[in-house]
């Protein structure tokens, strides 16, 4: 009932003063738009350690409305308004009360905020909890929305537990559609028609002008499995990686929806679940359990849960037309009493048209591969997703945070974000899926769970996560990079803020980076202590260090060089003496007593990824009673491109335990930078032929 309410909701003012909404100027895209990188060096000041308020015991129950009322058809799925043509967009007058609530309470140092169920307009903003120490958040029944440059965002807590709630994004934060042309495929030309309740792939508009072109990824699905399509072969495709170039308008497909968009459609089909069948009365018979001797609520609230959408093949242009969109009408099941007064489920009278498909010329690099691996059909879906800050929902510099039953629906990069802090974080039932009954071709635009950088790793628990636009699982320590040794100073490069963690008296190790399939432990250089605490170097000291270095450890960093060599992860670390050994530029540090964490991963399904299932990146990590699928295999070992990886891997351990292998490709198990099956321990998985497994 909550979704239905939603779907009438009426388009909420801006945040302004006449709306009488105050804490809020015009968007300011300089202040929001923040590099991936940049996150924990903003929230943690270059290093300094996280302070917190005293906790008090007061209880706080928000009550502010939410962005519920009744309103006109057209509104969107939320309620929320159309996604900016440019720039950003303001919260509504509740989410920033809401907002300002949640402040007060952390500000109090009350043990619990209560947020009223209902839905909340946060649009580009982020919803941030900060400094907040033993507080509970209770927002089951709660969703907040957003659109690209809005998040949830926990930062600098401790023995914080956020309860429920749902992080969503409306319009979506990609294209979608279906294959219109491969006649051009070779050339790596792509034609497709996209559903226009999405963003469209123009890069001069919206999101995917907000983002650069150069991180937008292309996806393309197999409809009979439903699956993203890839090859088999874990070594040539551990990650799809089709990149959007360029795309270009060709205009419209045919239709019946008049060159306009029915507004019934949206709230047709939201919520419900599509049938393809013929439009006439009598389809949802299909539909099991539906058919009674009199009336029962039981039946109806069944019956209705269906809409018919006609099979393409009915359609006079099948290119121009896709199962889901109601281009070709469509209408909803409905529970009806019969002449003899029994009552069954029968498609409605009354047809709806969607909208003409927008067609685009893609033009991307990196699809040669699939073209003889899995080669797309025209008709396939397709999705084409933009990858920027920020994340659904992030945890940053926390300690011993538990988020349990949350749940993102999308995002313009990961879904859940762990980086920093003491760490010791819980997250228990968390869901990174597409919206259900959305028909949402994937969830979010990157990784599903990523926890980068803390002391302590994260315990994850019975979560779901789907559809990824990159990797489903990476849990790993961050390396920094030696940059120049004078004496007892060394600097270094941390785009990580592995910093963050160290103090004086720290020991940090020092390897060369692999250049091969040498083992990590065969390249240990020595270790040194530190004398003080890191600090952030002067900014023309750092450039041209900079300026020295880059281009003779861009072999080590890859496609992240640029990114990673930035003056603002310059480090400078005193050390109580002047190594007695060799220190060489490039080489790689760490405090891995700070990186060997022991996450662990239990009863949890991770399916259906861009990328790879899972990397395995620490010591003594455990992942159990879990279910993988669907993506580009299993890797463990170090990641030298990415500075991510405990430079100690394979000391303790990993276990994998009691895991189901579903699809995963061959082989399921694959190594990287000198890492082997000693690195790991596997018992009681089904996916054996690559390591021993362990009775």
């Amino acid at each position: 009932a909550g979704e239905r309410r939603v779907l009438f909701a009426s388009k909420p003012t801006g945040c302004s003063a006449e709306a009488g909404c105050s804490g809020f100027g015009p968007p300011d895209p300089a202040a929001d738009r923040h590099h991936v990188g940049e996150l924990l060096h903003h929230i943690v000041n270059g290093g300094s350690t996280p302070t917190f308020p005293g906790a008090g015991r007061g209880v706080t129950r928000s009550t502010r409305k939410s962005d519920l009322s009744a309103g006109v058809l057209n509104a969107t799925v939320s309620g929320c308004g159309a996604q900016p043509t440019t720039g950003l967009t303001a919260p509504s007058p509740a989410a920033t009360a809401l907002q300002n609530d949640l402040n007060a309470a952390a500000s109090r140092g009350d043990r619990l905020f209560v947020v009223p169920p209902g839905s909340y307009c946060f649009n580009s903003h982020i919803l941030l909890l900060r400094g907040a120490r033993d507080l509970i958040v209770d927002a089951s029944g709660a969703t907040f929305w957003f659109t690209y440059g809005g998040a949830l965002s926990i930062e600098s807590c401790a023995n914080v537990e956020w309860l429920g709630g749902v992080v969503d994004y409306d319009p979506p934060v990609y294209a979608q559609g279906y294959v219109t042309s491969t006649a051009q495929a070779g050339q790596g030309v792509w034609e497709a028609a996209f559903d226009p309740a999405y963003p469209l792939p123009d890069t001069s508009v919206g999101v995917f002008n907000y983002y650069a072109t150069g991180n937008t990824k292309v996806a393309i699905f197999d409809p009979t499995t439903g699956q993203m399509r890839r090859s088999s072969d874990n070594a040539a495709n551990a990650a799809i990686n089709i990149w959007l170039q360029t795309s270009t308008a060709l205009g419209y497909t045919a239709g019946d929806g008049g060159g306009a968009c029915s507004p019934a459609v949206s709230i047709l089909t939201s919520g419900r679940t599509g049938l393809q069948g013929t439009i006439g009365g009598e389809w949802c018979y299909s539909i099991p359990e539906t058919a009674t001797a009199s009336f029962d609520p039981t039946a109806q609230a069944a019956c209705e849960g269906y809409y018919v959408d006609p099979c393409c093949t009915d359609q006079t242009d099948p290119t121009s037309y896709l199962t889901g969109s109601c281009v070709g009408g469509c209408t909803a099941c409905t529970y009806v009493e019969k002449s003899d007064d029994s009552w069954h489920c029968a498609s409605g009278a009354e047809v709806v048209y969607g909208c003409p498909f927008a067609v685009y010329e893609l033009a991307t690099t990196g699809s040669g591969y699939l073209l003889t691996a899995d080669p797309p059909q025209v008709g396939d879906p397709i999705a084409v997703f933009p990858r920027g800050y920020p994340h659904a929902v992030m945890v940053v510099a926390c300690a011993n945070v538990t988020l349990r039953g949350v749940a993102a629906y999308g995002s313009t990069n990961m879904g859940l974000l762990e980086t920093g802090g003491q760490g010791g974080n819980t997250y228990v039932d968390s869901r990174v899926i597409p919206r259900p009954h959305s028909g949402h071709l994937i969830s979010v635009n990157a990784d599903g769970v990523h926890a980068v950088g803390s002391a302590i790793g994260p315990s994850v628990r019975q979560a779901d996560v789907q559809f990824t636009g990159d990797d489903l699982l990476n849990i790993t320590p961050r390396i920094m990079m030696v940059l120049a040794v004078n004496g007892d100073r060394l600097t270094v490069l941390d785009p990580g803020s592995h910093t963050s963690l160290l103090s004086t008296g720290d020991t940090l190790s020092i390897y060369q980076p692999p250049t091969g399939s040498e083992s990590i432990s065969s390249l240990y250089v020595g270790a040194v202590t530190l004398a003080a605490a890191p600090a952030s170097t002067g900014q023309a000291e750092a450039q041209a260090v900079i300026d020295e270095t880059e281009p003779g450890c861009a072999t080590v960093t890859g496609s992240q060089t640029a990114s990673y060599f930035q003056t603002k992860y310059v480090y400078t670390l005193t050390l109580d003496k002047a190594a007695d050994f060799g220190v060489a530029i490039c080489d790689l540090i760490q405090d891995v007593s700070k990186a060997s964490y022991a996450p662990v991963v239990a009863n949890s399904t991770f399916s259906s990824s861009y990328a790879r299932a899972a990397l395995i990146k620490c010591d003594a990590q455990l992942l159990s009673a879990s279910t993988f699928g669907n993506s580009g295999g299993m890797w463990a070992g170090i990641e030298t491109q990415w500075l991510e990886g405990s430079l100690a891997f394979g000391s303790i351990p990993a276990q994998l335990a009691n895991l189901l292998d579903v699809a995963l490709g061959s082989p399921w198990l694959n190594f990287q930078q000198g890492s082997g099956c000693s690195d790991l321990v596997l018992s009681g998985s089904t996916a054996e032929g690559v390591c021993p497994v362990v009775e």
